[in-house]
């Protein structure tokens, strides 16, 4: 484990990791309806796709803190719509709450291991602080 967290917090690793999102985001973007409409929640997908993919780029080149607190505050805006949403649906369209709670599981396990990621990435990271911490000293 310690490896993969060393490999982690290499910075080359994380602006590979973050071109590897926005690829997958445009995408998932292009193969859908695309930026035509408005989303579930009445922002225009244009801005649905321009905030994350300005941010990503921005993260690709640059990967500093700024960016970081940027994705990460995305990533908890989403997190937040996503248990609104969720809740909405078990309140008013979901006949057995149980059911609905247990399909949502591996949603909310998607979104808390991209979470644990994102932290792992971070600047604030204990694996990223040692490698830099061991550059500083070498």
């Amino acid at each position: 484990m310690n490896k993969i967290l060393k490999f982690i917090a290499n910075k080359s690793v994380q602006r590979i990791f973050y071109f590897t999102l926005l690829l997958v985001y445009n995408l998932l973007i292009v193969l859908n309806r695309g930026i035509k409409g408005d989303s579930s929640i009445g922002i225009p997908f244009v801005w649905v796709w321009i905030i994350p993919t300005i941010i990503l780029i921005y993260q690709t080149i640059f990967n500093n803190k700024i960016g970081w607190y940027a994705f990460f505050l995305l990533y908890v805006f989403y997190v937040i719509l996503t248990i609104k949403s969720i809740t909405a649906w078990i309140m008013w369209k979901c006949d057995a709450v149980i059911e609905c709670l247990l399909e949502s599981i591996p949603l909310w396990l998607i979104l808390f291991a991209f979470g644990w990621l994102l932290y792992l990435i971070s600047p604030f990271s204990k694996v990223t602080n040692k490698q830099k911490h061991r550059k500083q000293t070498e």
